[in-house]
């Protein structure tokens, strides 16, 4: 690195003009020249270096007369040429160069010959000297010749890398034998150095493009060659069709650049291939709310697909491919692990292309994976039990699980459900279609509803609801049990006399109820039959409709004028009242229309209600007191113990009766 005297320093020549003398005054107001140690070497060599200080004896009185602050004046620092002694020509020149035209090529020259071609060029160096193999970097007029033929010792000057001298008895020159930027050590030894560099990684080659005072066009033509010579280049900075022009622009603005040659191939380490889902598996639970709270049930291993649904779509890996670098030096490129694709099971349809393999559902059902192996099935089959590993489960379908539905498990169904377990305590099951438990439905906060029947083992303190039939195989006990048709408890294996098959809770079923056995000592178990609520009160609704829809029609009716002929009232009437009339008209009509629809809808209401009164209770064994039976909102206390008995409704009362 080169620093700056803080000291002014005066460049002077001798009175008779053979010497270079340099003053330095620390504490003159004179400015003077502000030098560098390479301004110096510049100096010095531009001079020939003919007698004088040598460069650090020179360094060494600046510090003294910093130090000392005293002044330091005639240092002899070179000769000064004449026309007999060292006169130097730059290039093809044909004048002698003048010293500040040497000074400052000689200060790019060592700076260039100090840093890497890659390195951005400094302020203070304004130009540079470009050669082409061949060409003449100096020439110079050597003073005093004692042989027939000068060399090197005779010379500051000495022939680096790149550079070749022809001597003769007066002169010496100095010619480049390659292409480049001209540099110059400390020593004066003249080299070469090639404007064309390699990035650290080797994968991008550049032209350091310097602004030159000798040489331009040279410059420019060797940018073009090398753009040639860059074979397979990819991505020049530059497109080669108007390099000439970029260069020349660059050339007159005096910039530098750095121009890019060539791009090397990079190494390709493949890739593994991936599987794109375009189903939602729900794989990890998510916040449920805003406030960030986790539903861990809220998981669900398959998705429900429609026919022709497209499922997944797998991308091929693709095998690794070796690089290279602007050298032509190849890179071993590294593998990866690949992803296998998918293995299809039943109702898949596969489509393979060149890059990717689509998975398309081949039925409406259930897509699931395990494992690598995607498959459809027309039924949601869950293995084990529906618990917080399955979370909730929602199918549109037919639902069969082969465990049981563990507590606060909540599972729609839209069409069927088997459950081969059984329904536990907390948990929630909806169904479109019937229901089938091979076990029991138990628990207190047990919710079963179901749109069509429902077949269970057992049912255990739960509350259970169905529009269709209910049958259960063993015994209901302490439950809320509902059904739009029949209940039927078989009481398979009943043997105790104490208690019956249907113990405790209520039972309400309006087409009727058939028992084992009902009842025990210990409790109130009470049957329900025959009166729908629901009818009841759309009857009762439907009856206070119609009569509202009667009075309005009275009122509209007894508004319109009576007597007269349409066209007589037409004549008599002002434009508001015909306007009047006719809405009038319109609301009656619109009113005799709902009337009528609603005297039908009564109708078959109450025809409903008619034919749900024929119902009954049939008890196959013993009835254990206290039981309460209620048919059509009758109620009757049976206190006595009765065995094989028919219960019905006639003549507005209830009858009991053996069988």
């Amino acid at each position: 690195m080169t620093t700056s005297s803080d000291a002014p320093l005066r460049l002077h020549y001798s009175a008779d003009g053979t010497l270079a003398l340099l003053d330095i005054l620390p504490q003159s107001n004179d400015p003077g020249r502000s030098l560098s140690c390479s301004d110096l070497i510049a100096l010095m060599l531009s001079h020939g270096h003919y007698g004088g200080f040598s460069i650090e004896s020179t360094a060494c009185l600046i510090q003294e007369a910093r130090r000392t602050k005293k002044p330091i004046t005639n240092i002899v620092l070179a000769g000064k040429p004449t026309a007999q002694q060292g006169l130097c020509y730059i290039g093809e020149d044909t004048a002698p160069a003048e010293p500040e035209q040497l000074v400052s090529f000689f200060q790019a020259a060592l700076w260039l010959n100090s840093n890497a071609p890659s390195v951005a060029l400094p302020s203070h160096i304004r130009s540079c000297m470009f050669v082409r193999k061949g060409d003449s970097i100096l020439k110079l007029n050597m003073p005093c010749p004692t042989s027939d033929n000068t060399s090197e010792e005779d010379c500051v000057f000495k022939a680096g890398d790149g550079v070749t001298t022809t001597n003769s008895r007066t002169h010496m020159v100095f010619i480049a034998s390659a292409s480049g930027y001209i540099g110059c050590s400390d020593e004066g030894r003249l080299t070469v150095i090639k404007p064309i560099f390699a990035s650290p990684d080797k994968m991008k080659l550049y032209f350091n493009f310097l602004p030159v005072s000798h040489g331009s066009k040279k410059q420019i033509d060797c940018v073009l060659d090398a753009m040639c010579e860059a074979e397979g280049t990819e991505g020049q900075g530059i497109p080669p069709s108007t390099v000439r022009e970029y260069c020349q622009r660059k050339a007159a603005h005096k910039a530098q650049d750095f121009i890019q040659l060539k791009s090397g191939i990079p190494a390709f380490s493949g890739s593994c291939g991936a599987i794109e889902w375009k189903i939602e598996l729900k794989q990890k639970p998510h916040p449920a709310s805003h406030n960030d709270s986790v539903d861990f049930f809220d998981l669900c291993p398959f998705a429900e697909v429609q026919e022709g649904q497209l499922i997944a779509i797998y991308t091929k890996p693709i095998a690794p491919r070796n690089g290279y670098d602007v050298f032509g030096k190849e890179i071993h490129a590294q593998g990866v692990d690949k992803i296998p694709p998918l293995c299809s099971s039943e109702n898949i349809i596969i489509d393979d292309s060149a890059c990717h393999i689509n998975y398309y559902a081949a039925c409406d059902g259930i897509a699931r994976i395990s494992g690598n192996t995607l498959s459809i099935s027309k039924a949601l089959i869950v293995a084990s039990d529906a618990d917080i590993k399955t979370g909730n489960i929602n199918y549109s379908k037919d639902i069969v699980i082969y465990g049981s539905v563990q507590s606060c498990i909540t599972v729609n169904a839209g069409r069927d459900l088997i459950v081969y377990g059984s329904i536990e305590n907390g948990a929630t099951v909806h169904c479109g279609g019937s229901l089938k438990v091979h076990k029991a439905i138990i628990g207190k906060k047990t919710i079963v509803e179901a749109k069509g029947n429902i077949d269970a083992g057992y049912i255990i303190e739960s509350t259970v609801q169905a529009i269709g039939d209910i049958q259960v195989t063993y015994y209901i006990k302490n439950s809320h049990v509902t059904s739009e048709g029949f209940i039927k408890v078989i009481g398979r294996n009943h043997k105790s006399y104490s208690r019956g098959a249907i113990i405790n809770g209520r039972l309400t079923a309006v087409k009727g109820i058939e028992a084992h056995s009902v009842g025990t000592r210990y409790a109130l178990t009470k049957l329900a039959i025959g009166a729908d609520t629901a009818i009841d009160d759309q009857v009762e609704k439907g009856e206070k409709l119609l009569a509202t829809l009667t009075t309005r029609m009275l009122q509209i009716q007894n508004e319109l004028p009576l007597g007269l002929d349409l066209l007589e009232l037409s004549m008599r009437q002002s434009e508001a009242e015909r306007k009047s009339l006719k809405i009038n008209l319109l609301k009656l009509k619109k009113i005799a229309g709902q009337r009528e629809r609603l005297l039908l809808l009564l109708e078959e209401l109450k025809g409903n209600k008619a034919e749900k009164n024929c119902v009954e209770i049939m008890i196959a064994n013993r009835v254990i007191p206290d039981v309460l039976i209620q048919i059509n909102r009758h109620e009757l206390l049976v206190k006595n113990e009765r065995q094989h008995v028919r219960i019905f409704y006639v003549n507005n009362k209830i009858c009991i009766n053996s069988i």
